[in-house]
């Protein structure tokens, strides 16, 4: 079977050949997110729509509820769904503390225009910095602090 899959929103419809008939099947949204948590590599989150979208969430309605939000408060609530995404939807369970936990830092020398991400630290879950920003291994906390850096940026610097 060589199936041919068209993504529809959160739907995915894909045709396959069975015992010489085509048929079409629509997946369910669960079916979907678990195709997508299975088959995207952390690094092809590229954008903010690409974290929400790999979440299936809608984000043209999400910023629609949001607009009258603060840059910062609206920053930080990207960023959850950003290092929701790049963790592949995973939560971190904060009560293990023998899980590391890891998150970018950053360097910021007078104006924005110095901000720079600068390196990445792990802590333990009593960490009390950036612990809800916090990614499951340090190559996703370097991606997250260069990818991402003008919206860490905003959440930091606004």
């Amino acid at each position: 079977m060589n199936p041919e899959t068209t993504y529809i929103a959160n739907k995915m419809e894909t045709t396959i050949k069975a015992n010489g008939k085509t048929v079409t099947i629509t997946l369910t949204s669960e079916q979907v997110a678990q195709i997508r948590k299975e088959t995207t590599h952390y690094t092809d989150i590229k954008t903010v729509e690409d974290a929400f979208e790999f979440l299936g969430l809608d984000y043209k309605k999400w910023l629609q509820a949001r607009e009258d939000q603060e840059a910062d408060v609206l920053a930080y609530e990207k960023l959850r769904v950003i290092v929701k995404a790049l963790n592949g939807g995973r939560v971190m369970d904060y009560n293990n503390t023998d899980e590391n936990k890891y998150y970018p830092l950053f360097n910021s020398f007078g104006s924005s225009a110095g901000f720079s991400y600068g390196d990445y630290f792990c802590a333990f879950s009593r960490s009390v910095v950036c612990s809800r920003l916090c990614l499951i291994d340090s190559d996703r906390a370097t991606y997250a602090g260069k990818q991402f850096i003008e919206v860490y940026n905003q959440f930091i610097n606004a």
